[in-house]
């Protein structure tokens, strides 16, 4: 039996007015407009050697402390085992807030919507596995310019991963679903609207226009906005998604070779990274109120202490459908260098995948952690991170990395 895949998508737009999350001009504020909705997507994938599933959904990220219950839902109804499941986000900032690990600047939980959300996987994934039929795979890239290094001036190493992938399928003459990899911030819109931003925009774009499933897959995009589209607006975010489906259109037109397929395989890593210094919880109480974001990182390690640890943990998986095709995820906010040594040490085979799985937060380079900026410094509190990270977590993360490579078929 040949390589067999299942998709389907859904409309995960909130029922009721939440908080949006990724932007601290928000807080507190309820939605107010919804302009276009989000999707979760599903894709069950598979040979005699094994199946995968991959979710891919229109959030600033996954929640770590949602896992379990989002895999355990996505398992019962694919019969995936609950390891072999990828849970990949867009990274708009126009979504609902997903995790209680965050300040509040950046959009407080509702838990309704979260039993909304559970309940859309369960349909979701039940209709993605009874979709299942034989395809074959290939693959098509080119350089495409929205994507724009944010910290020109302080990192001396200004390249970028600025390649479009796209990953077609197809049943004969039939498209089933293409993977559109990228790495570009979706921060066109700061509007306080649900949207998916210009990735969303461009894969409902898409859909409309071939009949497939349109998967979004965020690169290591931590270091990366859309140029001068950076919070343009909502309308802006819709023009620049036109013109993303249009290259993505452009590369689906070109002649493509099948890529061999199997064995299909998920490994798994996790790459521990320290912290500077953990503050102590009488610190941490001394904290004043007049730096908004300091008096909310505060408050939040304080509910939260178990992430007051000298290290916290990144995920790692390397989803493997053969060896041409490999995604390898990873559960933090990563920047560029990462993804441009992925696609170098696996000879472009892997596809790096941020935003994955959950978030530990902004994973930047050591050079990065030395210059500094917002990348090093705020983020670590908007992500209740207890310190800023070590340098050596390069090390820590490349040698998972490397380490995860060794398991790519020849």
């Amino acid at each position: 039996m040949g390589l067999r895949l299942g998709v389907a998508r859904r409309d995960a737009s909130p029922a009721h007015p939440v908080q949006l999350a990724g932007f601290g001009r928000r807080a507190g504020a309820l939605v107010s407009q919804f302009a276009h909705p989000i999707q979760v997507r599903v894709a069950v994938i598979g040979d005699d050697t094994g199946t995968l599933a991959l979710v891919s959904g229109e959030f600033l990220n996954w929640s770590t402390e949602s896992d379990e219950r989002f895999r355990t839902i996505v398992a019962e109804q694919t019969g995936v085992a609950p390891s072999d499941i990828l849970f990949s986000a867009t990274h708009t900032h126009s979504a609902p807030q997903l995790s209680h690990h965050q300040a509040a600047l950046l959009g407080v939980v509702d838990e309704g919507y979260l039993d909304e959300l559970a309940a859309h996987l369960a349909i979701v994934a039940r209709e993605a596995a009874g979709s299942r039929r034989e395809v074959t795979v290939a693959r098509v890239a080119a350089r495409h310019e929205l994507a724009w290094q944010r910290r020109q001036d302080l990192d001396a190493d200004p390249r970028i991963d600025d390649t479009l992938t796209v990953v077609r399928f197809d049943a004969g003459d039939e498209l089933v679903a293409c993977f559109v990899h990228y790495a570009c911030h979706p921060v066109v819109s700061a509007d306080n609207v649900v949207s998916g931003d210009f990735f969303g925009a461009a894969m409902a774009g898409l859909e409309r226009a071939t009949g497939a499933v349109a998967f979004p897959l965020q690169g290591c995009a931590g270091d990366v906005d859309p140029g001068g589209a950076v919070m343009a607006g909502i309308e802006r975010a819709a023009q620049v998604g036109r013109d993303f489906a249009d290259a993505v259109a452009g590369l689906l037109a070109e002649p493509s070779a099948p890529l061999a397929t199997g064995p299909v395989s998920a490994a798994w890593r996790t790459a521990q990274l320290p912290v500077s210094r953990v503050p102590t919880p009488s610190e941490l109480g001394a904290v004043g109120a007049d730096d908004p974001l300091e008096a909310q990182w505060a408050a939040g390690l304080l509910a939260h202490p178990d992430l007051l640890r000298p290290e916290l943990p990144c995920r790692l998986q390397l989803w493997s459908l053969g060896p041409g095709l490999q995604l390898l995820a990873m559960s933090g906010e990563v920047t560029s260098p990462y993804g441009l040594r992925i696609r170098e040490r696996s000879g472009g085979r892997a596809l790096p995948v941020a935003y994955s799985n959950g978030m530990v937060g902004y994973i930047p380079t050591a050079a990065q952690i030395a210059a500094g900026g917002y990348e090093v410094h705020e983020s670590a509190r908007c992500y209740l991170i207890p310190g800023t990270f070590d340098p050596v977590i390069e090390v820590r993360m490349n040698e998972s990395v490397d380490a995860l490579l060794e398991h790519v078929p020849d």
